[in-house]
């Protein structure tokens, strides 16, 4: 019962950091599209979109590898820090050169020198984060891993309303406004880690090479599920223009908003996967999650699907009519994709990310398929119908691989219990009794004075 209240408390807690992201991201969001219009707000998407899938790369998978083997007590936290360090050297590099090689090839003229040199400062900055974010999670130490995000949100909205808003710097003042943002975030999680684990730089070539090799089948894994997630404004950006690539971000940034629930779930269930030694009740917890994750994501789907006409235009302006479709049309992959959210995260954190490759690998190349086909003629809704068909495919095979290889029935993971809904009981007790003892604590100041 213990570790049941200890999983809804660690989903709770990453779930209101994800909430908060989400408030700053979405303030951010709307100063840009505001100041920006679509055009220039597709050229701020498409330029770091580029930086989101090297990193996906350069980081080899380590920060899924590091959790896995901190949780399972294989190597210790000083010895997997050492590693992340030359590890980082190493991907910071090949980061650098594979942006560079993409500006090379397939720049149209779009991005300045300026914003180029930015986007590629930016790269490393994040991937020193990610490193950090592992080690955090694999310590079970949630609050830090989510200061991480909500911090970065916050400093980039404050900052972007000055440099844009007031300053009207444009994309330069956003990409400034990231990069300072994150190298604060930055400095605070490394002094965290110095705090708390202390730093003595130690080359140790096998926990390097056991790292990268567990790491490199998570890196694959990722980069393809990131490719699913972003490969479509890539080809948008070489079929159609900026302005449709500024609609759809809008419309997928707002839809996406529904996976902070699933994303919460995830991140607990994969650093839970990686230390659990109880793995029936472990499925069970998933499963449950899974059931309680969908429902909220298709409930709130509904919602958006109404509010989007009238919210879209009065928070980003009449320009960005052009989203509303978007998000209408991609609620169902998006609805879909929770599957996913929360079983590729069980899947890393017991070390099979090689199940992802097998079933999204095909996925992205129908994906791919799609949008070429669909992009020409129907523009950004192509893509979000592409998108669609890769993510509901891919969620659905996952879900019956996920039940073939922990041996259980595909309707265990989807027909509701009773007991499901004993977690909305709990949340209610929690509440219920810190209203008691906050009742009882300021009665106690008035008895005192």
């Amino acid at each position: 019962m213990n570790s049941k209240k200890n999983i809804l408390g660690e989903v709770a807690g990453v779930f209101s950091s994800n909430l908060a992201t989400m408030i700053f991201g979405l303030g951010t969001g709307i100063i840009l599209s505001r100041i920006l219009g679509p055009e220039q707000k597709g050229i701020y998407t498409s330029l770091l979109v580029i930086p989101g899938i090297i990193a996906s790369i350069a980081t080899f998978g380590t920060r899924q590898s590091s959790i896995y083997h901190i949780g399972k007590k294989i190597f210790t936290n000083q010895q997997v820090i050492s590693a992340l360090f030359f590890l980082f050297l190493t991907s910071s590099v090949i980061g650098a050169l594979l942006f560079f090689a993409y500006m090379f090839f397939f720049n149209k003229g779009s991005y300045t020198e300026l914003m180029i040199i930015l986007a590629i400062s930016y790269t490393p900055i994040k991937l020193l984060i990610t490193y950090s974010g592992s080690v955090f999670l694999a310590n079970i130490q949630f609050r830090k891993a989510n200061m991480l995000k909500w911090l970065t949100a916050l400093l980039t909205l404050i900052i972007v309303f000055f440099t844009v808003f007031i300053l009207r710097m444009s994309i330069i003042g956003a990409l400034l406004a990231l990069i300072a943002a994150s190298c604060i975030v930055l400095i605070i999680a490394i002094i965290s880690i110095i705090k708390d684990h202390g730093i003595h730089i130690h080359f140790d070539k096998k926990v390097i090479n056991t790292l990268f090799r567990m790491g490199i089948i998570y890196a694959i894994a990722l980069l393809i599920i990131q490719l699913n997630f972003r490969i479509d404004i890539l080809i948008l950006d070489f079929l159609s223009n900026k302005k449709e690539i500024g609609f759809y971000s809008i419309g997928v940034s707002i839809a996406e908003k529904l996976w902070q629930i699933p994303m919460a779930i995830g991140i607990v269930v994969i650093s839970r996967s990686a230390v659990t030694t109880n793995m029936p009740e472990l499925i069970k917890d998933v499963g449950k999650l899974l059931r309680l994750g969908f429902l909220i994501v298709f409930i709130a789907s509904i919602a958006i699907f109404f509010i989007v006409p009238y919210a879209i235009p009065l928070l980003y302006g009449n320009a960005f009519d052009r989203s509303v479709i978007v998000v209408q049309h991609i609620l169902p992959g998006i609805i879909f994709f929770v599957i996913v959210r929360i079983l590729s995260s069980s899947l890393a954190g017991l070390g099979k990310p090689w199940l992802i490759i097998l079933i999204f690998l095909p996925a992205l190349f129908i994906n791919v398929g799609l949008n070429f086909l669909w992009i020409p003629k129907y523009g950004c809704l192509g893509a979000v119908w592409a998108t669609n068909v890769s993510y509901i495919l891919g969620s659905i095979v996952l879900l019956f691989a996920f039940a073939h290889i922990t041996k259980t029935k595909v309707s265990s993971f989807i027909l509701f219990q009773r007991e499901d809904f004993h977690i909305l009981r709990n949340i209610k007790t929690i509440r219920k009794r810190k209203k008691e003892l906050k009742k009882s604590f300021e009665g106690s100041d008035d008895d005192e004075s």
